[in-house]
């Protein structure tokens, strides 16, 4: 083989192992995002001091042109807004002028009669925030968190959260189930336990008790979770496992306590 045919294969051998590189980098890499944010305020009535309902959103649109992303963003419409087609700035302005249009028909009249007998009640005021953070999870995936506040009157606000797990090549949402055996609930589940004690220096179940925490359910498995680039994290809202003063229980899980349930990968 002459010199110019050596250097012609040495570098065929560089581009290739290049442009595999590039691939494989590409699947792990953060995608493209706009973010979207709105803010909306509807009055119940004319005058300046009436309560108002106020939307406040700030999600992440995927913003790549593939069917991986078009199919992420339509996960992430239905769970922030209950919409699942379309574009999503027209979905987040669907969901405030449904927000507005429920809130002037449940609450006006009663507002009206109100102020007829000079009642003020600061629970007319109504509140929506949808707010979204992502991250760069394990495997190629990017963790794409949604959290939903409202105020609808009463003692408090409610939150929910919405932990979606994106495979990044396909756009599909990633399951403890695709990633271990059908086993793996019984030794998950005394991982947790064990996390939660130490998280809020508990010995025991009564310990846990005192504190608020299983008086009313027995631990269980959520269905918000992040994969995590280091561990598993397991989201639990304000009243889902303890009183609401406790607020957001997060419990992290190393991979390596679940290593030996883990599927090959495909």
């Amino acid at each position: 083989m002459t010199t110019r045919q050596h250097g012609r294969t040495a570098g065929m051998l560089i581009a290739g192992l290049l442009a595999l590189c590039a691939c494989q980098e590409g699947n792990g890499n953060m995608p493209n995002v706009r973010r979207i944010e709105m803010t909306r305020t509807m009055p119940l009535d004319t005058n300046a001091d009436a309560p108002v309902c106020k939307v406040v959103l700030d999600v992440a649109e995927i913003s790549d042109s593939t069917e991986s992303a078009k199919r992420m963003n339509r996960t992430i419409m239905q769970h922030a807004f209950g919409i699942s087609s379309g574009l999503m700035e027209a979905a987040a302005d669907s969901f405030c002028a449904s927000r507005f249009s429920r809130y002037k028909e449940h609450l006006q009249p009663l507002y009206e009669a109100d102020k007829r007998h000079n009642v003020n009640s600061a629970w007319y005021d109504y509140r929506y925030d949808v707010a979204a953070t992502y991250e760069l999870g394990r495997r190629h995936t990017l963790c794409y968190e949604i959290t939903v506040t409202r105020y609808e009157g009463g003692a408090h606000d409610v939150t929910e959260y919405h932990c979606l797990n994106f495979d990044l090549s396909t756009g599909e949402l990633v399951t403890l189930n695709d990633l271990y055996q059908p086993s793996y609930p019984g030794v998950l589940l005394p991982l947790l336990m064990k996390e939660l004690q130490e998280q809020f220096d508990c010995n025991n179940l009564e310990a846990l008790h005192r504190k608020g925490i299983l008086r009313l359910t027995d631990l269980y498995i959520p269905g918000n979770y992040r994969l995590e680039e280091e561990g598993i994290t397991f989201v639990y809202t304000p009243d889902e496992i303890a009183s609401y003063e406790t607020g957001t229980i997060r419990l992290t899980i190393p991979y390596g306590a679940l290593a030996p349930l883990e599927k090959e990968p495909n």
